[in-house]
């Protein structure tokens, strides 16, 4: 993946997380996890309970990761950018 399309997914990630009714549903959707959790009978079920936690924690996770990866592929274009009229100005 070019810096360009890693800047455009970072944007994308950016969209989606700043979206309340996301927000709120993966707020929703942990807050009830962690409520059947322990509120589990048997061992299976809050490990079932626990790995559901995790991947919504891993699905944010990820989208930030993708703003990260956008922003240092932002520092790296303007990086290359004052390379380049480093080199004219000589």
């Amino acid at each position: 993946m070019d810096t360009e399309q890693e800047i455009q997914r970072a944007e994308e990630a950016r969209f989606l997380l700043e979206q309340p009714l996301l927000k709120q549903a993966l707020d929703e959707i942990e807050a009830a996890t962690i409520q059947r959790w322990e509120m589990a009978e048997s061992k299976d079920q809050r490990e079932d309970y626990w790995r559901l936690f995790k991947i919504t924690k891993l699905f944010r996770q990820a989208l930030q990761s993708y703003i990260e990866t956008g922003k240092l592929a932002k520092l790296q274009i303007e990086q290359e950018k004052r390379g380049i009229s480093a080199i004219w100005r000589r």
